[in-house]
C-alpha cells in the first residue's frame, strides 16, 4: 500500500470513529435524561400515594439506599462518558497533533508555525495517531455507557422492589 492509500483509508476510519464519539455521547446524554425523568416520576408517585421514604420498614429503607447508590454510580459513569476530553496522551509532542496540544502554544505564533510546518510533512503519522487516540476514547465512552446502563438497570430493579406496595395491582 502506498502512503496515499494508507492516508485515505485511515482518514475514512478516523471520520467514522469521530462519528461514533458523537453517538456514544448521545446515548449517554439520553440515558442521563431518562434517568432524571424516571427518578422524578418514581419520587412523585411515592409521594402522591401518601407514602414517605422515612417510614419504610428497615429492609426497604436499606434497599432504597442501595438502589440510590447503585443508580448514582450509573449516573457518574454516564457523566464520565460525556465528559469532554481536550488533551492527548503525549503532553509535550512536537509537532502538535490535537487542538489541546496547539493550545499550549498560547500566543507564540512563530513557534506554532514552525511546528505546524514540520507536522505537515507527517500527515500519515498524525492521522494514525489521531485514529489510535480517538478509537481509545470511543472504547472508553462505550465502556462507561455499558456499565452505567447496567448500574441504572440494577438500581431501577431495586427501586421497583422498594416501591412495589405502591404500584402493585390490588
Amino acid at each position: 500500500m502506498t502512503d496515499e492509500q494508507i492516508l485515505s483509508y485511515a482518514t475514512r476510519l478516523l471520520d467514522e470513529t469521530r462519528e461514533e464519539v458523537g453517538r456514544a455521547d448521545a446515548k449517554a446524554a439520553t440515558l442521563l435524561s431518562a434517568t432524571a425523568i424516571a427518578v422524578t416520576l418514581l419520587v412523585g408517585l411515592y409521594e402522591l400515594k401518601g407514602h414517605a421514604l422515612r417510614v419504610l420498614p428497615i429492609w426497604r429503607a436499606d434497599l432504597a439506599l442501595f438502589a440510590f447508590v447503585v443508580s448514582g454510580v450509573g449516573v457518574v459513569l454516564l457523566g464520565l462518558a460525556v465528559l469532554p476530553r481536550s488533551t492527548s496522551v503525549a503532553k509535550d509532542r512536537v509537532p502538535p497533533y490535537f487542538f489541546g496540544e496547539v493550545a499550549r502554544y498560547g500566543k507564540d505564533e512563530e513557534r506554532l508555525l514552525t511546528d505546524l510546518t514540520q507536522a505537515s510533512q507527517q500527515v500519515v503519522e498524525r492521522t494514525l495517531n489521531q485514529l489510535l487516540v480517538v478509537s481509545q476514547i470511543v472504547v472508553r465512552k462505550y465502556r462507561y455507557v455499558r456499565f452505567g446502563l447496567f448500574s441504572l438497570f440494577v438500581g431501577g430493579l431495586l427501586a421497583a422492589v422498594v416501591t412495589y406496595p405502591i404500584w402493585r395491582l390490588r
